[in-house]
Formats: C-alpha cells, sequence, structure tokens
C-alpha cells in the first residue's frame, strides 16, 4: 500500500491495484472471507503507512 500511498492515492484508489497483485489475485483471494475484508485490510494499511510517518 506504501507505493500507492507515495503516488497520492486514496485507499480506494489502491484497492483495485493491490487485489491486482499476482499473490492477492492467486493466492488471497481464496482465502475464506477475502471479498468482505480486503476494504477494511486496505484501510489499515494506509492507517499504518501515515503512522509510520511521523
Amino acid at each position: 500500500a506504501m507505493k500507492y500511498y507515495d503516488e497520492g492515492l486514496s485507499d480506494f484508489e489502491m484497492k483495485p491495484k493491490i487485489m491486482a497483485e499476482p499473490f492477492m489475485k492467486n493466492v488471497a483471494s481464496k482465502w475464506p472471507g477475502y471479498e468482505g475484508t480486503i476494504g477494511t485490510f486496505v484501510s489499515i494499511a494506509v492507517v499504518e503507512a501515515e503512522a509510520n510517518m511521523f
């Protein structure tokens, strides 16, 4: 998420890009609950990235 954050993308803009990453597409997408939780995980990653900047 940090690379997309550095590009100035919002969490909702990052989500499709993160979902298209090979690991996410080929492995994580098969995990139970993936569709319902991926947005939450992207949002948490953005918050953590921002927290690490301080």
